[in-house]
């Protein structure tokens, strides 16, 4: 009897059905080494760091400290890029570009709805983190 050393060993665990609106599960867990219980990790941590720099983001507009924004708006692009949320990660360079030519006025308009995307996907990705603590 021939074995298929591609397919699922029999004590393998399958990897759930995921959706969460915004993101690419596939390419996510792809981009974080192919495995389910890794990007769960890599999800939980995203969900703590995103929430703490939507302050920081928050606070850089309000004192006009654009370098400060750029280096948090890039990592939060990054690691959407990493996560699948590809959607997110684009709007979010859409932001560094204007903080690199210093843009207020299109920055300050656009973080708003980026802030708004950013807490609904936090939102979905804490309803299915919470469902594997």
């Amino acid at each position: 009897m021939e074995t298929n050393v591609f397919s699922p060993l029999a004590n393998e665990p399958e990897t759930p059905e995921l959706l969460i609106s915004g993101i690419d599960i596939d390419k996510g867990i792809s981009m974080t080494g192919g495995k389910f219980n890794i990007y769960i990790r890599v999800l939980t941590v995203y969900y703590i760091d995103s929430t703490e720099r939507i302050n920081i983001i928050k606070q850089c507009l309000e004192t006009d400290d654009l370098k400060t924004f750029i280096i948090n708006i890039h990592t939060l692009k990054s690691a959407s890029a990493n996560i699948g949320a590809f959607k997110l990660a684009d709007d979010a360079k859409a932001l560094e570009d204007a903080g690199e030519v210093n843009d207020l006025p299109a920055l300050k308009t656009q973080i708003l709805k980026f802030i708004t995307d950013l807490e609904k996907l936090l939102q979905d990705i804490n309803e299915v983190i919470s469902a594997y603590r």
